[in-house]
């Protein structure tokens, strides 16, 4: 569960940062990871109802939860992450990011580059 959690985190923090691609392989393996220790835990259960164990109830039900919040992080991102894609793809039909140097901001804002 730790893993995924911290999978979760990554992809959200690439997101933020503008790296698309690092973003999309962190929710890839948030979504890979949750789905692998759900299915684990599921065996886990089982073999122990086999065998007669029992595993503490309030244990069962925290790994489950942070698994099943993990893989909805993880879609969630995942929709964030198809939306930025979206809109960066607008920007480059429309020319990309042009940077207006000649306007009275931005020789306002950086008067050691302009004679005066």
């Amino acid at each position: 569960t730790l893993m995924s959690k911290l999978s979760a985190r990554m992809g959200r923090a690439h997101m933020k940062l503008g790296n698309v691609d690092e973003a999309d392989q962190a929710i890839a393996q948030t979504i890979r990871i949750s789905n692998i220790a759900r299915s684990c835990h599921e065996k886990i259960q089982s073999h122990a109802a086999e065998r007669g164990l029992q595993i503490p109830r309030e244990m069962q039900q925290l790994s489950e939860k942070v698994l099943i919040q993990c893989k909805a992080d993880a879609t969630m991102n995942l929709s964030d992450l198809r939306k930025m894609k979206e809109d960066l793809d607008g920007i480059k039909t429309l020319g990309g990011v042009v940077k207006d140097t000649e306007s009275k901001l931005a020789r306002s804002r950086n008067r050691q580059i302009y004679p005066r």
